[in-house]
């Protein structure tokens, strides 16, 4: 008797060359010219694909999106935990700098693209999943990083919550958009100059909060 089941078209479809293709363009023309502005026709073309192709592989632009999402936060965490596997606090902190910075843009260009979606549309809670997982995955490595800095004595005995999204912030500062002044640097000198600033603060001998009046 022949199997009259409907096929499950919700699964995900195998990891073939042309699927792989596909991604890598959506990915690129996400990062060109956002998503409200990309098509599924331009993913196509550039590829050198057909759409009913293009349609065996994904949903709709919006399961493309996702998984090109999902695609950037693997990248991202695997080069996070690279950083912090290093065995000096200096070069785990200035590894995760350079993480940071160099992912900024693409991080700020998700959550534009993120507006778009209607809040409603249950999808949307597959994004805001994984950008929940990426906020968390952060904080959760920085203070991991802090809490062994202070165990091996290398940092102040202080809150390693504290610690680390004081260097979130400083280092999200510069990723965020381009400085004056600093251009000159490279990726790896700015994110020594951030961890170096970080570590040993700008005075040049230690400045005492005022008293007040005596």
């Amino acid at each position: 008797m022949p199997d009259t089941k409907t096929p499950d078209k919700s699964r995900k479809k195998p990891d073939t060359e042309t699927r792989r293709r596909l991604l890598q363009a959506a990915e690129e023309l996400f990062d060109e010219l956002g998503y409200e502005a990309t098509g599924i026709r331009d993913v196509m073309d550039r590829v050198g694909v057909k759409m009913p192709t293009v349609y065996y592989y994904f949903t709709n632009k919006k399961s493309m999106f996702i998984e090109v999402i999902s695609h950037k936060l693997d990248r991202f965490y695997r080069r996070m935990q690279q950083a912090i596997q290093q065995t000096e606090l200096w070069e785990q902190l200035v590894g995760l700098a350079v993480v940071f910075i160099e992912d900024g843009s693409n991080r700020a260009a998700l959550l534009r693209d993120v507006m778009y979606f209607d809040p409603f549309d249950q999808q949307q809670s597959k994004v805001y999943s994984l950008i929940q997982g990426l906020n968390t995955g952060i904080t959760g490595n920085l203070e991991r990083v802090m809490r062994e800095g202070t165990r091996r004595g290398q940092l102040r005995q202080s809150d390693p919550v504290f610690l680390a999204r004081a260097f979130l912030y400083l280092v999200e500062g510069f990723a965020s958009e381009p400085v004056t002044g600093i251009t000159n640097l490279n990726t790896r000198l700015l994110a020594e100059q951030i961890v170096t600033i970080f570590l040993e603060g700008a005075a040049k001998f230690p400045v005492l909060p005022p008293q007040g009046d005596i």
